[in-house]
């Protein structure tokens, strides 16, 4: 969607271009048998989940959930963990697409990159869209300057509804549900 574009909810989020890996069957059908394609990095952004995309039209996710991670941040390998469960065990919505985004390297502040975004998702035996963020694009979304950090973004028009720092997932939770709901 056209801007004007934003940082905090209300606003329409940029089409920001990351590299990472994804299930190239998950943008158009769901699936029980999700496995990420590492053999080479692809070009990923908010785009990518749009349900206006017409490349495909079949596209049925609601809600887009970005957590801003750093390689460093031992809370956000176990909330990514933990995500990664609910995943597995099909505790989240299948309305809603779940985006991991290493925005730090292995330092504050240090730039992320392909192999530890690969060595990141062995870790936490990721099976969501991943990507690395070369620029740090995402840092200027925070409310904060601390780890980790969730948004969640209305695919239908690309508007953030939910911009926060912080690991408590209960709060995400309800606002998926809100969201979900029509509340």
């Amino acid at each position: 969607p056209c801007g004007p574009y934003g940082k905090k909810a209300g606003d329409v989020l940029a089409n920001h271009q990351f590299n990472g890996y994804a299930d190239p069957k998950d943008a158009c059908k769901d699936h029980k048998d999700k496995k990420l394609d590492m053999s080479k990095s692809v070009p990923l952004s908010p785009k990518t989940f749009y349900q206006g995309d017409k490349s495909c039209p079949s596209k049925k996710k609601k809600l887009l959930w970005i957590l801003g991670s750093a390689g460093w941040c031992g809370i956000c390998i176990k909330e990514v963990k933990t995500i990664q469960a609910a995943l597995s065990a099909n505790q989240l919505s299948k309305d809603v697409v779940f985006w991991n985004v290493l925005v730090d390297g292995k330092t504050v502040s240090g730039p992320p990159s392909d192999a530890l975004l690969q060595s990141w998702l062995t870790t936490v035996s990721g099976t969501f869209p991943a990507a690395y963020d070369l620029k740090r694009v995402l840092a200027g979304y925070f409310t904060a300057s601390y780890f980790p950090f969730n948004m969640l973004v209305d695919l239908s028009n690309m508007k953030i509804i939910y911009a926060k720092n912080g690991d408590k997932v209960a709060p995400i939770g309800t606002k998926i549900q809100q969201f979900l709901s029509g509340q």
